[in-house]
């Protein structure tokens, strides 16, 4: 329960004859740290002093044995979906994406690999092409 948020719900603000918002409320932890700190869990004893969790327990990280596997071309892959907002400038975006995308290729170990699976810009930028074609024209 330290580390768990919780949606508590939304209330119902008006602001004048017309006006209302909603606020969404939630129950937060005061850190926004993702490191597991069994020390700020306090637990209180039998005789009613508290403890920290840290003096009961050793906590370790380590990594969790794959529950399923992503296979393309019979090798293990992760594969990630890039979607644009509605407002988003897709060709713009897909630049920028691209451009991270190399960037991270550079720093990758020996033998991995990114791969393009599909593109939707290349359609956009095929159509732009045709109309500036038939504007020309």
């Amino acid at each position: 329960l330290h580390y768990q948020k919780e949606f508590m719900g939304t209330y119902d603000v008006e602001q004048g004859a017309s006006d209302r918002q909603w606020i969404r409320l939630a129950l937060v932890p005061e850190s926004e740290s993702r490191d597991f700190d069994a020390g700020r869990i306090q637990v209180k004893m039998k005789d009613g002093r508290m403890i920290g969790l840290n003096e009961l327990v050793k906590v370790s990280r380590v990594e969790e044995q794959p529950q399923s596997y992503y296979r393309i071309n019979g090798l293990n892959s992760i594969y990630l979906s890039v979607v644009a907002e509605e407002t988003a400038n897709q060709l713009a975006l897909s630049k920028e994406v691209k451009a991270y995308m190399d960037g991270i290729r550079s720093q990758l170990p020996a033998g991995y690999e990114i791969h393009t699976g599909y593109d939707a810009t290349e359609f956009i930028r095929e159509e732009l092409n045709r109309i500036y074609l038939r504007t020309g024209v």
